[in-house]
């Protein structure tokens, strides 16, 4: 039923402030550029929260740069975005979606939130989403982390941020050999890290969410149609 449906691996990497602070790795230059050797938030202009969605399939991937919070709201809205920017044209027969996560931070396995946020975007797309968590300390494991973020960790490396935008500007110039292309965008928006999950949820979820049999706290499936039948993983 869902073979050669697209599958995503979506992370967070590591959050950056913007400032002269001090990163490792080499860049070419006429001068050695003046730095603090210590990333103290108080002494930063701003941060960055790049968050990275990568096509398995397609071998492309897609970067948001965030100003506000890492949340689950923040992964939806930056993948909805690129779903109806990119990726609807790219998969216009699709009727499910895999997505391949860490067990932790915004995405993770025991967050209410994130099943929550996950139905709405289920439904906003009218598409199935099937989730495979990876345990602790398997996450080395998610392809985002070797095919997309070491890239991005390449073009980024020995460069002082100036401005989230040209942190955005570098990921997009992130290139491979096997064809890795990257489109990067910035999301502004606030997002509040005091929200909780709606007074119906366990009502919602049971409807909306089939957890697998054997592996039910890692492997789940949101139907944007309220369940009528049994699926099979």
């Amino acid at each position: 039923m869902y073979k050669r449906q697209p599958v995503f691996s979506i992370d967070t990497k590591k959050k950056e402030l913007v400032g002269p602070f001090r990163r490792g790795g080499q860049v070419y230059c006429d001068r050695s550029p003046r730095c603090r050797d210590h990333d103290f938030p108080s002494f930063a202009s701003g941060k960055i929260i790049p968050y990275g969605i990568y096509d398995v399939q397609k071998n492309t991937g897609y970067m948001s740069f965030g100003i506000s919070h890492d949340t689950a709201g923040f992964f939806c809205d930056n993948f909805k975005y690129y779903w109806y920017r990119v990726l609807q044209d790219i998969y216009p027969h699709a009727t499910a979606i895999m997505l391949l996560c860490d067990g932790g931070g915004s995405n993770s396995s025991s967050s209410r939130l994130f099943k929550q946020e996950l139905i709405k975007l289920s439904e906003d797309l009218h598409i199935d989403i099937i989730v495979a968590h990876y345990p602790p300390y398997t996450s080395k494991w998610n392809p985002i982390e070797h095919r997309l973020f070491s890239q991005i960790t390449r073009v980024w490396s020995g460069i002082s941020f100036e401005s989230v935008e040209q942190a955005c500007e570098l990921a997009a110039e992130a290139r491979t050999k096997s064809g890795l292309c990257v489109f990067t965008n910035i999301n502004r928006k606030k997002y509040d890290t005091s929200r909780c999950v709606d007074s119906n949820y366990d009502d919602v979820c049971q409807r909306h969410i089939t957890f697998d049999e054997e592996l039910p706290k890692w492997n789940y499936k949101v139907s944007w149609r309220d369940k009528k039948y049994q699926v099979i993983f």
